[in-house]
């Protein structure tokens, strides 16, 4: 029987374990990512109750601000073939909410709502008072509900597969989906195919 092995590259930096690159992590021909210095703009910053993990890229302010939100079992390493293509334009934020990642859980856990508050402090705490955020599945939900409850916080919302509104809600139910996305969007009229 063969014996395999496994090697993990480790180190600590700002208090966290971080492990090294893993040229197999995603599927394509840009290795961009591979390249950056990811621990050195990472940090733990405390926003309410919650210890958070953030990676943030910093920048002038100048720049317009990303917020990446991940998904539900996320992190903000979901956006690690991201950020490379936004880092030169764009100041990019990506949290690990609360309780995935590295971020902690309060005890009494987080409603969307909660994660769209948390978001919300978190910007006001690293200074940002405009951003574009994109999320994806749970945090397109966390999204949504930041723009509906902080709209002068978002200046542009990005859905990316987001949960909280289905296709099949949308048959089922057409006119009140179309009345979740115009109060969530601001838009005159919503259409799909």
């Amino acid at each position: 029987m063969a014996r395999v092995g496994t090697r993990i590259a480790a180190g600590v930096r700002n208090g966290l374990l971080r492990p090294g690159p893993d040229p197999t992590y995603a599927d394509g021909d840009d290795s961009t990512w591979m390249g950056v210095d990811w621990p050195a703009m990472t940090r733990r910053v405390t926003v309410g109750e919650h210890e958070i993990t953030v990676l943030d890229t910093g920048g002038d302010d100048e720049r317009p601000v990303l917020v990446l939100l991940h998904g539900l079992s996320g992190r903000w390493q979901n956006w690690l073939l991201t950020i490379p293509a936004f880092m030169g334009s764009h100041r990019c934020i990506a949290p690990d909410l609360p309780g995935f990642g590295a971020s902690s859980l309060a005890p009494e856990g987080v409603s969307i709502r909660g994660y769209a508050r948390v978001v919300d402090e978190l910007c006001h705490s690293l200074g940002v008072r405009r951003a574009v955020v994109v999320g994806n599945s749970m945090g397109g939900f966390v999204g949504a509900e930041l723009a509906l409850s902080s709209p002068t916080r978002v200046d542009r919302l990005v859905l990316v597969s987001a949960a909280g509104l289905s296709i099949e809600y949308v048959r089922r139910e057409p006119l009140l989906a179309a009345a979740r996305v115009l109060s969530v969007t601001g838009a005159r009229s919503v259409g799909y195919s």
